[in-house]
């Protein structure tokens, strides 16, 4: 049979569109990789005990090429024993760098959306400088044991 030269030109038009369609996809599909994380999320985590306010605050992701997405998060709500602060306690750490699977796992839920973000510049600054010269890292453990390092180190005698 003999097909006339209208559907043989339609076939033609979907099969052009089909591999087209398919091309356009193939490259799409590897570039949207992204984080269950945007910045200004507020997130309920597994806390430390008596920190059941306490929230994750998103500030930054950072896609590195070895470590993956790093996540930078904001912790409010704590109660790090301090003694150079006012008080005896710091109830923030304005910046975390987390790989996002450790992060993953502590989060339970997107609570709210931050107006603005707090300021983290300073700190991220820091850290990224010694991270580029590999002296800096990331955590990989939960958050509410971050929370603890962070006080042990606050609160260790150094010279």
């Amino acid at each position: 049979m003999r097909e006339d030269k209208s559907a043989m030109q339609v076939k033609s038009m979907l099969l052009a569109m089909t591999l087209l369609i398919g091309c356009a996809a193939e490259p799409l599909l590897k570039k949207t990789q992204m984080s269950q994380f945007q910045p200004k999320q507020v997130w309920t985590y597994k806390t430390r005990p008596g920190e059941e306010a306490s929230r994750v605050v998103i500030l930054k992701i950072d896609d590195h090429d070895q470590a993956g997405k790093i996540v930078h998060i904001h912790v409010r709500g704590v109660a790090i024993q301090n003694q150079q602060a006012s008080g005896g306690v710091t109830t923030v750490i304005s910046h975390m760098p987390y790989a996002e699977n450790a992060l993953a796992n502590s989060v339970i839920a997107v609570e709210s959306e931050a107006e603005s973000l707090p300021d983290f510049q300073k700190g991220y600054a820091t850290w990224k400088r010694a991270f580029d010269k590999g002296e800096g890292g990331i955590f990989t453990i939960p958050v509410a044991e971050g929370v603890d390092i962070m006080q042990n180190a606050l609160n260790s005698s150094s010279p």
